[in-house]
């Protein structure tokens, strides 16, 4: 299951990537729990909107051209991994890590 934030005329919603196109998350397992995707997560109703999703519940929206956002436009951190494949680490001539490098 793909999460994502898509721009709508209510702002920006957390959605379902599907094959057939994003599916609103929040309108298809109701309630008042918020709009974006960390609220969805917070929720604790991944497994509810999973069951939702297989039984094909939930009306496919026609989002257009750039409706697609940032997944999580706020985050509260940022992890990165240095070095993270082999053409940047012999690029800067550094010896190819045995473990990755997390920094943030």
């Amino acid at each position: 299951m793909r999460l994502v934030t898509y721009a709508s005329d209510r702002g920006p919603r957390a959605g379902v990537q599907t094959e057939e196109g994003v599916i609103d998350a929040w309108d298809l397992i109701g309630g008042d729990g918020g709009s974006s995707v960390r609220d969805l997560l917070a929720s604790g109703r991944i497994d509810e909107l999973k069951s939702a999703i297989e039984a094909g519940t939930g009306e496919v929206l026609d989002i257009g051209v750039g409706g697609i956002l940032t997944p999580v436009p706020d985050p509260d951190k940022i992890i990165c991994i240095g070095l993270n494949y082999r053409a940047h680490a012999e690029e800067t001539g550094a010896d190819i890590p045995k473990a990755p490098t997390i920094f943030g």
